[in-house]
Order: C-alpha cells, then structure tokens, then sequence
C-alpha cells in the first residue's frame, strides 16, 4: 500500500495547525505557559511551584478557565474536537 501522505491531507494538517497557532496565540501568555506545562506532562505539583504567586486552587481554576478559554477559541476558528 502507498504510505505517501495525499496533498490535501497535508493541506487539510496545515490547515488545522494555522488554526490551532491562531488560537494558542489568543490566550494571555499566563494561560500559554500554564498549558504548556500541562500538554508537556508536567505534574499538577510541578505546575504549582512554577507559578508560587498563587494558591494552588487558584491554579487549578486557571487551567481550567485556560483550557476553556482555548476550545472557545478554537470552536472560533472553525475547529470542533
């Protein structure tokens, strides 16, 4: 079998990553970094201590409002998970 990607599959990649750039740059640099942290696996603990401002509760409702905050964003852009 042809294991060579189709054209439009690579337009239809490119498509969705200038979405997904468009969206990620959105967000408030907080917001980047704090998923950033979460989407390379990094423990919630290890979160916690990157941002020592804040109570830990107040860092789990940021994630939380950041992740909704970028599918809003990317719901925008066309794109639906």
């Amino acid at each position: 079998s042809d294991s060579t990607p189709d054209p439009l599959d690579r337009c239809a990649e490119s498509e969705l990553k200038a979405k997904i750039r468009k969206a990620w740059a959105g967000l408030g640099v907080q917001c980047r970094r704090l998923l950033w942290l979460l989407y390379q696996g990094y423990s919630r603990e290890e979160i916690f201590q990157s941002f020592p401002q804040y109570h830990f509760k107040v860092v789990n409702t940021k994630i939380f409002r950041c992740r909704n905050y970028l599918k809003r964003l990317l719901r925008k852009e066309g794109y639906e998970s």
